[in-house]
């Protein structure tokens, strides 16, 4: 038997894939400024380090984030589980999975976050689900979002496996202390993750059944 009593989650690019909701948002958000649109391919490289890092990589620190921030989230509010999806075999393997408390720990703003967990009936899965909460930590890769749900969880690091599709999941549960198990159909490539040194790499969430037993 494994170690493990947590699996805790990354959320985009990892249990949904949401790159066309945040695609149209950005579009609608670059059509009014005047900026060319994107192809939904360039979004998954642009994604992961919080919708604000995103907006300043793609205007540049001098222009008027709170603005373009707002409006994207004034589009994104009312579109953001248009098009977003479970990945193919995650429920399932969820299912598999009923025999270890799960959670969700994502860079997404925690509003969003429930939203999409509850808006595509995920909830009932999860013990625990938290987004981005800045007035009480900072995003990944910094670890402390992850330290504050363990700590309110009770469940120390070292029970804990912390899967994203991300080098900032893996960074961030490296420096949590927690195991990183990096997944491959997300929005970075294998060369990208393996770089990382995460303690596992799967190809399909069912993977991690074999790694829990």
């Amino acid at each position: 038997m494994s170690n493990y009593q947590l699996l805790l989650f990354d959320l985009d690019g990892t249990i949904v894939n949401s790159m066309y909701d945040i695609g149209d948002a950005m579009n609608h958000t670059f059509r009014t400024f005047g900026k060319n649109e994107i192809p939904y391919s360039d979004i998954p490289a642009m994604v992961g380090g919080g919708i604000r890092k995103l907006l300043v990589d793609a205007f540049g620190e001098q222009a008027d984030i709170d603005e373009i921030h707002h409006i994207f989230y004034q589009y994104y509010s009312e579109h953001y589980v248009d098009k977003t999806r479970a990945y193919l075999g995650v429920t399932s393997a969820l299912e598999q999975l009923e025999g270890i408390k799960k959670g969700i720990y994502s860079n997404k703003p925690h509003r969003y976050t429930q939203g999409i967990i509850e808006k595509l009936a995920l909830k009932k899965y999860f013990i625990y689900v938290q987004g981005a909460r800045p007035e009480l930590y900072p995003t990944k890769p910094n670890p402390a979002g992850i330290l504050y749900a363990l700590d309110e969880l009770g469940i120390a690091p070292k029970h804990t496996l912390f899967i994203g599709d991300s080098t900032h999941d893996i960074q961030a549960g490296k420096a949590a202390g927690t195991g990183t198990c990096a997944v491959t159909y997300g929005y970075r490539s294998p060369q990208v993750l393996s770089a990382e040194k995460p303690d596992f790499m799967i190809d399909d969430l069912s993977e991690l059944v074999k790694i829990v037993q």
